[in-house]
């Protein structure tokens, strides 16, 4: 938990709140403003099976409206093991996951664009069978671990950084839980000329 929140306050301004949002909810649902007009615009909170917060942000960006913090700490977050957050089933990490892909569906992956998983571990995996039970099946897993390159999981080939070029148009998705890996990968993406946003989209 310190963790994300260390993350949610390095984010401020618009382009890092939008350039991480698949990775996580980054805005602190209690420490949100925004006009009662937009909200009713927007049509509120929807009521289904994840979390509501969370989509409504992506909701709020699809619309093209912008997001913003202010640079101090302004609120003091009390956790505990009752939160709904760690009870309520709508906020498991798999409704999250679902509420990504539906948003990478009717977004970036529209018109049947291909989707590239950058790691094979349990995060990857897990995206790969969301995708594929959604009817989108992953072109390939990117590794850097030298004992996974040539396997193929759930019918997609395990390749090296090297063989990213030949996935020419494919929409690159970051999926490696360790930390650290972002921005790893991120670096690695820069320098095989994948632009963020366009390229790139980090899940994990």
């Amino acid at each position: 938990m310190r963790a994300y929140v260390d993350w949610l306050n390095e984010l401020l301004g618009h382009d890092a709140i939008v350039r991480d949002l698949f990775v996580e909810a980054p805005l602190v649902h209690p420490s949100v403003m925004m006009r009662t007009t937009v909200l009713r615009w927007l049509g509120g909170y929807r009521d289904f099976n994840g979390p509501e917060d969370y989509d409504l942000w992506f909701r709020v960006h699809a619309a093209g409206l912008r997001f913003g913090k202010c640079p101090e700490t302004l609120l003091d977050w009390r956790d505990g093991a009752a939160r709904l957050t760690r009870t309520d089933p709508r906020y498991r990490p798999e409704r999250f996951r679902d509420l990504k892909i539906a948003n990478l569906l009717k977004g970036p992956l529209t018109g049947g664009r291909a989707a590239v998983l950058w790691g094979a571990g349990p995060v990857g995996k897990s995206f790969a069978r969301a995708l594929a039970a959604a009817g989108h099946a992953v072109a390939a897993f990117v590794e850097v671990d030298e004992d996974k390159l040539g396997q193929r999981i759930q019918g997609a080939p395990v390749v090296g950084l090297e063989s990213v070029g030949r996935f020419a148009g494919a929409l690159h998705l970051a999926a490696v839980g360790q930390p650290g890996a972002r921005a790893r990968i991120r670096v690695e993406a820069t320098r095989l000329g994948l632009v963020e946003g366009r390229d790139l989209i980090a899940l994990a």
